[in-house]
């Protein structure tokens, strides 16, 4: 798995079948099919200050429009690319907390319970008008960073009204991690 998180007696972890849990010596699945291994699949998974899992899934995972969101109030309505899940403890409720990323495989939360991110760029269109460089956000509740797979149009600028502008540009790359040091 390329996400892995120890709470109390329960594992979870990403996997070829979307977020699976292990307690008690026993497997199961939440949420539904997503796809993991891969680049583009089911990445980190961190326990947020609200005692919630959250959970990235990058842009091929699988997840689009209102898959895998079970809760009327998810705070996002669909889902656009990488998004970031917010999974109640038992795997049963799924919200989509922010939206719109390329493929980010960490993420980390501050001491406020705030969401950041590094995202990849998308590489294969360097040099063209639409271009996204890789990019450092702050994600906090329903945030969309823009990207769009199914229109083909990538990452869409920072000053679009539409978009959460990003903290940093941070030039070409594929980060792989975020992390706050106490």
């Amino acid at each position: 798995p390329q996400g892995l998180l120890i709470v109390g007696g329960r594992i979870y972890a990403s996997s070829d079948k979307g977020l699976v849990i292990i307690e008690d010596g026993k497997r199961r699945t939440a949420g539904g099919l997503l796809r993991a291994g891969g680049d583009h699949g089911t990445h980190a998974l961190i326990r947020g200050l609200d005692g919630f899992i959250y959970f990235a899934a990058g842009n091929g995972s699988g997840a689009k429009e209102r898959s895998h969101i079970t809760e009327e109030t998810s705070i996002c309505r669909t889902i656009e690319g990488a998004t970031i899940f917010r999974i109640d403890p038992d795997g049963k409720r799924w919200e989509a907390w922010g939206t719109g990323g390329r493929n980010f495989y960490g993420f980390a939360m501050d001491e406020m319970g705030e969401a950041f991110i590094v995202d990849s760029d998308g590489e294969w269109h360097y040099a063209l008008p639409q271009y996204g460089t890789v990019r450092f956000w702050h994600s906090p509740p329903g945030a969309d960073r823009g990207w769009r797979d199914h229109t083909g149009e990538g990452c869409r600028p920072g000053y679009w009204p539409d978009v959460f502008p990003s903290l940093a540009d941070l030039g070409r790359g594929s980060p792989a991690a975020a992390v706050f040091y106490e």
